[in-house]
């Protein structure tokens, strides 16, 4: 469990979380406007009975070395996917087993913008105001904003 990085195409690996309390890492999301700006989202939200429960969104601002948890975020519990804006690091998209949440601040903050188990959130290559995401038990879901 926990986050891995390898230098060497896979020959070697270094655990780069030893100390994070929860181990199911689901998903990561580096920032394409800053590769140092890391998003690692916890628990296993895909409805298996003895799936490990989220602790919500780590934090890197130098490429994985250290972590800090985003305190507000640990009532998202199960993080299915992290979406970080192509311009801007600041801005990040998460959706959970509750929801989907939208930062502007890099994570300080959340406002919830969607209730319901939503398991993977995608958005359009060349347009990141439009995303489309999955619910469970109902289908795809479109965001223009």
């Amino acid at each position: 469990g926990g986050i891995w990085k390898t230098t060497d195409a896979g020959v070697t690996w270094q655990w780069l979380t030893p100390d994070l309390p929860n181990l199911a890492t689901t998903v990561l999301a580096m920032a394409e406007s800053n590769h140092n700006v890391i998003y690692a989202g916890t628990g296993e939200g895909f409805g298996n009975l003895d799936g490990v429960q989220g602790h919500g969104i780590f934090k890197s601002v130098d490429k994985g070395i250290t972590w800090t948890l985003l305190e507000s975020t640990t009532a998202m519990e199960e993080i299915n996917r992290i979406l970080v804006s192509p311009t801007s690091a600041n801005i990040v998209i998460a959706a959970s087993n509750k929801g989907i949440y939208r930062s502007l601040d890099g994570g300080i903050s959340w406002a919830e913008v969607y209730q319901g188990v939503v398991q993977d959130l995608r958005a359009t290559p060349g347009n990141f105001n439009i995303m489309y995401a999955t619910r469970n038990g109902v289908g795809v879901i479109k965001s223009t904003d």
